[in-house]
């Protein structure tokens, strides 16, 4: 756990007056511990200070500057964030502010990622002084194992007059599990042989299957939170089988575990960004050994999918605005319009060789981390985690089944959405 107020005394510090919604010409460089009177703004630690609803904290207070459109920003040192981080506060005024129209309080993080420097807000919140302090959460899952300089900031509205804001009690730490933060699994259990490939030209020999997956994760407006997976052991799941079911074993590598901050509704998702995830696989019958091929197709899309979700995820935060729209561009850029992307690929490649294996077929699944109910509001009839086929759905715990059909064959895989434990690697 990262206790900020005890950093906060070699933070940096600055107040002056917003130019629009970011820029702050001119700042002002504040010292620490500054009196109470400074026109520029202030900020300070507060020990068992009385808030608003009554109760007593530990504070860190930051006045902006007193002007209309005032601003105070901290800059904290940077600090290796811990893994499942999340920030966490109150937020609101000390007591007696009652002249306040109101601040907004925001976090951003600085760090650096490909050699360059990213900044960007995670939370953004707009409090009125109503004899209540609000509990505000800030996912940092992304940047677990990342030196980051966290930055706190107030904005004034219209008047500056008793903004006496505070956030009480301030810290970075792991999340828990409970409501609002969960470790998911993605675990494919079994495959079935509806309509096996091989028919009795070749007597008694039956389908000897085997898959390629690609996991994928991005968070709207999140710079660095983008990663995809390639899991292309493409072992044969068996030798001769024909139609029934069977177990995928724990060898075959299909399986990931991630992190996600399940939110209950888009104002949350607007302040801490929406995380969208798939799972795409592709099922493959063994006549010829092609797996090298097939293995190398896999994963010659992934830096092509990995720069679809950096433009349409990553770098997209109104695509929230439209989640309808968007998840149906998310699963064009991961599927393609008609056939799969890797159907496409591999279908290409397998009809110049003459050895070459047979495609089952590809489906696979896109989660996003709101809950079921808000999911529902947002997609309407686009929201249906029963269909068989590139279902969309909350990330929850459930059971998936994923079809793939062929010319001549029919497969089903069964894939399960687990909640995991915390100390389960995280492998994406």
């Amino acid at each position: 756990m990262i206790n900020l107020i005890q950093i906060a005394p070699n933070g940096q510090y600055q107040s002056g007056q917003l130019n629009g919604e970011n820029a702050m010409p001119n700042p002002i460089n504040l010292s620490w511990n500054g009196p109470t009177n400074d026109n520029r703004g202030f900020v300070r630690v507060v020990l068992n200070g009385l808030c608003e609803d009554q109760k007593r904290y530990n504070l860190l207070q930051m006045h902006p500057k007193w002007v209309s459109k005032g601003s105070i920003k901290g800059y904290l040192p940077s600090a290796l964030m811990p893994t499942h981080a999340i920030f966490k506060a109150k937020v609101g005024f000390l007591k007696g502010a009652t002249g306040s129209d109101g601040v907004t309080f925001q976090v951003w993080v600085h760090f650096t990622a490909n050699g360059k420097q990213v900044g960007y807000r995670i939370l953004n919140y707009k409090k009125l002084y109503n004899d209540k302090m609000t509990e505000v959460i800030a996912d940092l899952s992304h940047l677990s194992g990342k030196n980051v300089r966290i930055e706190l900031r107030v904005d004034a509205g219209n008047s500056s007059g008793q903004d006496w804001a505070v956030w009480a009690d301030p810290k970075i730490e792991p999340k828990q599990a409970g409501a609002d933060a969960k470790v998911f699994n993605i675990r494919p259990l079994r495959f079935a042989i509806l309509n096996r490939n091989e028919e009795s030209f070749f007597n008694g020999k039956g389908d000897e299957p085997y898959f390629g997956v690609l996991y994928f994760r991005s968070i709207f407006g999140k710079p660095g939170s983008t990663k995809v997976v390639s899991l292309t052991t493409l072992k044969t799941q068996g030798k001769n089988l024909g139609v029934g079911t069977y177990s995928l074993p724990s060898d075959s590598n299909l399986s990931i575990t991630d992190t996600a901050v399940v939110w209950d509704n888009t104002i949350q998702a607007f302040t801490n960004g929406i995380q969208v995830s798939g799972y795409q696989m592709v099922a493959i019958e063994e006549d010829w050994h092609g797996k090298g091929v097939a293995r190398d197709t896999i994963n010659g899309k992934k830096d092509k999918l990995f720069k679809a979700l950096v433009t349409h995820v990553e770098n997209n935060i109104g695509g929230i605005l439209n989640m309808e729209a968007t998840t149906e561009a998310i699963k064009n850029e991961v599927s393609g319009e008609s056939a799969g992307f890797l159907k496409k690929a591999l279908t290409t490649v397998f009809a110049a060789i003459t050895n070459a294996d047979d495609l089952i077929g590809e489906n696979g699944i896109t989660l996003i981390n709101l809950t079921a109910s808000a999911l529902q509001a947002q997609l309407g009839a686009n929201y249906n985690p029963d269909s068989q086929k590139d279902p969309i759905g909350s990330v929850v715990p459930r059971l998936y089944k994923l079809e793939f059909k062929g010319s001549d064959a029919r497969y089903r895989v069964d894939v399960e959405v687990s909640y995991g434990s915390y100390n389960d690697p995280i492998t994406s």
